[in-house]
This record gives C-alpha cells, structure tokens and sequence, in this order.
C-alpha cells in the first residue's frame, strides 16, 4: 500500500476533540458541518506499528472512513 494524506478537522463544539480521515471533504462524517478543517498529512500505512495510535486510525478507516479522537494536553 502507498502513502495515503489524511485530513484532519477540529470540533467546532470542543476544540480538544478531533477527527481524521482520508476523505478530505469531511463529508464520511455523521455531522459535517460540525467540523472544520485543521490540516493534512501523509502517512505510509506499511510503516505503522501493531498496537499503534495510527494502526487504530487505519482501522477506523476501513470500518467507518474516519477517526475521533481526543487531543492529550
């Protein structure tokens, strides 16, 4: 598998709260326009570690084509 970008978008309910996804759009979301868009970045999938943050974010995808997570202060 090669690199895939995912986007990530900020809660506009709670600013701790975020969401990642290859959908750019946000629209794979339950409520979109709940969201905004904070950045992208790129990963390559075949270098992401059992057990990891990012190996459940890949799951997510699969399964529902995003991830919410809440940021560690």
């Amino acid at each position: 598998m090669s690199e895939i970008q995912v986007a990530f978008f900020r809660s506009k309910a709670d600013p701790t709260t975020f969401a990642v996804s290859p959908d750019r759009n946000g629209l794979v979301f339950p409520n979109p326009e709940e969201w905004e868009f904070e950045r992208t970045e790129t990963i390559n999938p075949t270098l992401v570690l059992r057990d990891s943050e990012l190996a459940l974010w890949l799951e997510a995808f699969k399964r529902d084509g995003y991830c919410i997570f809440t940021a560690q202060r």
